[in-house]
């Protein structure tokens, strides 16, 4: 040796405990993935991604790099590669099957046969006995019935008795002896083979499972009759039939006296001796024999992702049950459950799920288990690190849920930029701007509407000719148009988004400019509530896979007597048409009202004093919606002058009748701030004295005051200070 020495270098941790990690190298199973590339590729062709990005580049490159698939692992639990070998001839078994385990398992040659004791005194009475009563005998019926049992059962060879050690069970195993012939030392007691007496029905279980397998064990070439109860010897025949305890039926007990084969093969199991297949319990059960050798099965387990990707067929107990799942069909055609129209998960997932199910779908089935994929980028703490349980640097989510609503956080996440594969930093705020923005903005426009609308609207048609009521239908449409695109090629934020871009328009525009249409009277109102009906009723449904919970109350408080009882078993609304031009020309509006409301701002001007004419460089040719404009920016005329510099100028120019319907705006603003601070409602009227050194004003307008506040009456005095009086 030249030269020793000791050499510092770095190494891998586990990213959960900080355990340091070695590597070196060890024997492996593979999936041979580089003799199905063309196959993986053609397939991932036809595959719609959501970004597409990562299905042509990301998840393609993988694919044609990808080396083969390392499928085995070295570990304690876990599903084990149904792989055995015999010690003597070194032949191999793959095992496809229960079925296929259980015929390498080694038998004992045992016969078993249950028979539930003769019928005692406490079933004559129809009294339960769950602890041995050391007076419950048998009765006569119940002596004969296990004559007449152990008569049929003598040509079934029998060589020992165990029985519950109950008194009923001890007189019945006492007579089947003496009708049998059998010697004193075939008869044995095992206390586990007694009444049902916990608590835990498991319990049972447990005791009549270890002593079946405990039995297996000890005897061989035996024909057994077990003598017990009723409700024991159901536990036992499920036991061994491999199966759970599922609902118990009294039909499903033997009747007094009446004895059955108990057909039984051991099985790998777990404490509660139910069918586990899973690493260390496939291992304990004894398989093959000395003479013919035994099967010893390879140690390894699968890489969870290997079960992971077999989750379209082993859902569906495929091949054993194809009656809603079979991806071959009738020689190619008619397949059933296969494949999925789309699989959502995060990026991460390109080189664990989608590649898992991708690589063992085409190897089997020769196509891809998915037709559509939608990718989810990764949900990052607010600072841009990764979500911590340890670091704790993030909201707790029940939390964010109990603050803001469950649907709140899931438009949030769905119009989000996650949706589409990329990271999203979790804001709280976010949330909590959907539940203010959204909902209780939504929420308001209901209350609004439960305000104005009677008890049972009689008007369910949609026939308004009001510019805002086709405006509105018209978004409506739009909406629905774009949210159905939007689900139909699974783009989610395409979908989720025009929800929330229509309850602002709703909410902040229909609602706001038809409040005086909802407070007359006549057919006006009557379409105006109508159409806010329809359209309530309309978004609950389009917003129902999205906000589900909000959509089903906002449903339920708008559906009438005919209508489905849930927005979720309603049809999705079908496509009306839609006015192009008149929401352009709605949009152009709007964006000179706003225009001409900034103005306003910029020269100091109230919203409450009128002013005389807004000229903009272009506008609507619609009547209707010049006049939305000046009541909006509060002028006396809107004009379009193409050869404006600017978009919009406002003449800022106050005559005295312009202040003069300035005042009175002011004082009608006073009167409903009045009214909302003695909380009155709509429909009342009140009267109300004002005491004011502008008693003169109030006296010119006392009619106008009257009408646009809803008084009674309207009475003034003059006075140093303004004081409300209500009369």
């Amino acid at each position: 040796m030249f030269k020793e020495e000791k050499i510092k270098h770095s190494y891998p941790h586990c990213w959960r405990c900080d355990t340091p990690l070695l590597n070196w190298a060890a024997t492996s199973w593979f999936v041979k993935v580089s003799s199905l590339k063309a196959k993986l590729l053609r397939e991932n062709a036809k595959i719609s991604w959501v970004p597409s990005y990562v299905g042509d580049a990301r998840f393609a490159n993988g694919l044609q790099s990808a080396p083969d698939w390392a499928i085995s692992r070295s570990r304690y639990w876990g599903a084990p590669l149904p792989v055995w070998r015999n010690t003597k001839t070194k032949e191999v078994k793959i095992a496809g099957s229960v079925l296929d385990v259980l015929s390498m398992v080694r038998r004992s040659g045992n016969r078993y046969f249950v028979m539930r004791h003769g019928e005692a005194n406490g079933n004559a009475a129809n009294v339960l006995d769950p602890n041995g009563d050391p007076k419950n005998h048998l009765t006569q019926r119940g002596e004969q019935e296990v004559v007449h049992t152990a008569a049929e059962l003598k040509r079934e060879k029998i060589d020992m008795i165990i029985a519950s050690p109950f008194l009923r069970t001890r007189e019945t195993s006492a007579l089947v002896q003496k009708e049998l012939g059998l010697p004193d030392s075939a008869l044995m007691l095992d206390e586990r083979l007694h009444e049902y007496n916990e608590g835990d029905i498991m319990a049972v279980r447990r005791r009549v499972g270890e002593f079946l397998f405990e039995a297996e064990r000890r005897y061989s070439n035996k024909n057994i009759l077990i003598v017990s109860h009723g409700n024991p010897i159901w536990v036992l025949q499920r036991v061994a039939g491999r199966k759970t305890i599922g609902p118990f039926r009294e039909e499903a007990m033997l009747r007094t006296g009446e004895a059955r084969e108990l057909p039984f093969t051991p099985y790998p199991h777990n404490r509660d001796y139910e069918l586990d297949l899973h690493r260390p319990y496939i291992d304990e059960v004894p398989m093959g024999g000395a003479f013919s050798g035994e099967w010893k099965r390879v140690s390894e387990v699968f890489d969870c992702w290997f079960e992971s990707g077999s989750m379209p067929y082993a859902s569906n107990h495929y091949p054993f049950k194809k009656n809603s799942f079979n991806p071959k069909g009738f020689f190619g055609f008619n397949a059933k459950g296969y494949p999925a129209d789309f699989i959502a998960e995060g990026l991460d997932q390109t080189r664990g799920w989608f590649y898992s199910l991708i690589v063992l779908g085409t190897a089997l089935f020769g196509k891809s288990p998915y037709k559509q994929v939608i990718v989810n980028g990764l949900i990052l703490a607010g600072d841009g690190q990764k979500m911590s349980k340890r670091l704790r640097n993030y909201p707790d989510p029940m939390e964010v849920v109990g603050k803001y609503g469950a649907d709140a956080l899931r438009y949030y996440l769905l119009s989000s930029p996650v949706i589409r594969g990329e990271d999203l930093r979790f804001q709280e705020r976010g949330v909590d701007e959907v539940a203010k923005k959204l909902l209780m903005r939504l929420d308001n426009v209901r209350s609004f509407y439960d305000l104005y609308a009677p008890s049972k609207v009689a008007k369910e048609k949609v026939a308004g000719s009001h510019v805002l009521d086709r405006w509105i239908l018209s978004r409506l449409a739009e909406t629905v148009e774009l949210s159905t695109k939007g689900f139909n090629i699974y783009e989610l934020d395409a979908a989720a988004r025009p929800v929330g871009d229509f309850i602002d328009d709703l909410s902040t525009w229909y609602v706001r400019r038809s409040r005086d249409r909802f407070k007359s009277e006549g057919e006006d109102k009557q379409n105006a509530l109508a159409t806010l009906r329809h359209t309530l009723k309309t978004i609950a449904q389009v917003m129902a896979p999205i906000m589900p919970f909000f959509a089903e109350d906002l449903y339920r408080r708008m559906r009438s007597d005919t209508d489905p009882v849930s927005v979720h078993l309603t049809d999705w609304p079908a496509a009306q048409e839609i006015n192009a031009k008149l929401v352009a020309d709605m949009a152009r509006a709007r964006a000179v009202s706003s225009l001409g409301l900034q103005a306003r701002e910029k020269a100091g001007i109230k919203i409450r004093q009128p002013l005389q004419t807004l000229t903009a460089k272009a506008l609507p040719d619609d009547a209707a919606l010049r006049a939305i404009i000046a009541d909006e920016v509060n002028v006396k005329e809107v004009v379009e002058d193409a050869a404006l510099s600017e978009e919009v100028t406002l003449d800022t120019t106050l005559t005295s009748a312009l202040k003069e319907e300035g005042a009175l705006r002011e004082w009608v603003r006073a009167i409903q701030d009045w009214r909302k601070t003695s909380k009155l409602s709509v429909a009342d009227r009140p009267g109300l004295l004002i005491k004011t050194p502008d008693a003169e004003f109030i006296r010119r307008h006392r009619e106008a005051l009257m009408e646009a506040t809803g008084l009674l009456s309207l009475e003034t005095k003059e006075g140093d200070s303004l004081e409300f009086e209500r009369l």
